[in-house]
């Protein structure tokens, strides 16, 4: 098994899913990471600047693979040009973009009850995500120790972010002393995006800041930043 649970996931637009993954590998193994989740590497086009893969690869300055391979050189969105498909020594380590259909048997919830109980939920409030299972129990974003969280590709000001969490049976990840660990430090820190927590003082709010450390600062509550939810399962 390739870095089992070790990958965030992301529905788009009701019609795909996307992982990318929390390690690096070589282009050989990341085919092969993915085809062991049923998933296919994303392939190289001319409109790989598209969403959701200039969200994942580009913006967030991870680059990764695409596939797409002649001889020794294998595509890659490289983050230091300008996000084109580069040729690139396919022996390097990279992370690794995935994707399937959404009407995959990969991504059937009627696997316990209360998955099951979640698909139908979801079904009647459509602005509520589904559960996809993995053969690993359900996730929604990346899941770590069977707690599931959500990472939206906009941004919202603080009380939006609220409310967007909310809206899916969500809250905020509340603010504490120990915002590094895992899957926070993936979702929030690592990748450069930087996120809102559960916490407000007066009109500053809690915020991973990857300009520092990734510590948790005071941050101007109308400012638009990601939104970061979580749920037990």
């Amino acid at each position: 098994m390739y870095g089992a649970e070790h990958y965030i996931g992301y529905k788009y637009k009701d019609k795909r899913a996307y992982i990318i993954s929390y390690e690096k590998y070589n282009y050989e193994d990341a085919n092969l990471f993915c085809t062991d989740k049923g998933y296919a590497l994303v392939p190289f086009n001319n409109r790989i600047l598209n969403e959701p893969t200039k969200a994942l690869c580009f913006d967030t300055g991870k680059g990764c693979w695409l596939g797409g391979k002649v001889a020794n050189k294998c595509a890659y969105v490289d983050v230091r040009g300008n996000g084109g498909a580069y040729a690139h020594a396919c022996d390097q380590k990279e992370y690794v973009l995935c994707w399937s259909k959404l009407n995959s048997s990969a991504f059937s919830c009627a696997t316990s009850a209360s998955a099951a109980a979640r698909a139908a939920s979801a079904a009647a409030q459509p602005t509520k995500a589904l559960c996809f299972d993995t053969g690993k129990g359900c996730w929604l974003g990346g899941k770590v120790a069977n707690k599931c969280a959500y990472v939206d590709v906009q941004k919202y000001n603080y009380e939006d972010a609220n409310l967007f969490c909310a809206d899916k049976g969500y809250a905020m990840v509340p603010y504490n002393d120990n915002i590094l660990d895992e899957p926070t430090k993936a979702l929030c820190y690592d990748t450069g995006k930087g996120c809102w927590l559960g916490g407000k003082v007066a009109s500053e709010c809690a915020y991973v800041d990857v300009r520092g450390n990734g510590g948790a600062f005071a941050h101007a509550c109308d400012q638009k930043e990601y939104a970061l939810c979580w749920g037990k399962l």
